[in-house]
């Protein structure tokens, strides 16, 4: 799959398109198929603190999109209609 991640390097060059594996879906888990996403103020002041991060990220705090997989048990059975489910993003 493909995502932009920030790199802990400054200025614009940080900011890389890269192939990424699939990660398969955990207990608790649902793949989104990403749809939307808006950069906002927040993503602003962690792109401005890559250099102080060790490692990648994918900075995006807001997006929208689809439930593409779940286990077979996620967070009791009964949680989404089907596979096509569409679902907002959330920061822990």
């Amino acid at each position: 799959m493909k995502a932009f991640e920030l790199h802990p390097e400054e200025g614009f060059d940080a900011l890389q398109l890269v192939d990424r594996p699939r990660p398969a879906v955990g207990p608790g888990e649902v793949r989104v198929r990403v749809r939307a996403v808006s950069l906002n103020y927040r993503d602003l002041m962690v792109a401005r603190g890559s250099r102080k991060r060790a490692r990648r990220i994918v900075p995006a705090s807001d997006g929208a999109g689809e439930g593409v997989a779940r286990p077979v048990r996620c967070c009791g059975a009964d949680d989404f209609d089907d596979d096509s489910d569409r679902l907002p993003s959330a920061i822990d």
